[in-house]
């Protein structure tokens, strides 16, 4: 009767065993589909900035706005330490 017992108790455990494997690999399956939808979400997102971002789209974004690029380069204002202390 134990014999028995043990047996019923092995199958019981393999059984639930079988199928909690099972369940996590649907899991398994179902969260990989998400991630791949959310890398190609991803890497559209990311195109679409990189194209944004170029000089020649930020040129045309900005003559919207009735903004031009410098045509002569930025001024660089130094001073000396002395001065800098003596503006705070």
């Amino acid at each position: 009767m134990n014999f028995v017992a043990y047996l019923v108790l092995l199958c019981f455990l393999y059984i639930s065993n079988r199928h909690l494997a099972v369940n996590l690999i649907r899991e398994i399956n179902v969260k990989s589909k998400e991630l791949k939808e959310l890398r190609w979400d991803y890497l559209t997102i990311n195109s679409k900035l990189m194209y944004k971002s170029n000089f020649s789209q930020v040129v045309a974004n900005a003559k919207s706005l009735d903004l031009e690029p410098l045509n002569t380069p930025p001024i660089i204002i130094e001073l000396s330490k002395k001065e800098y202390e003596s503006q705070n």
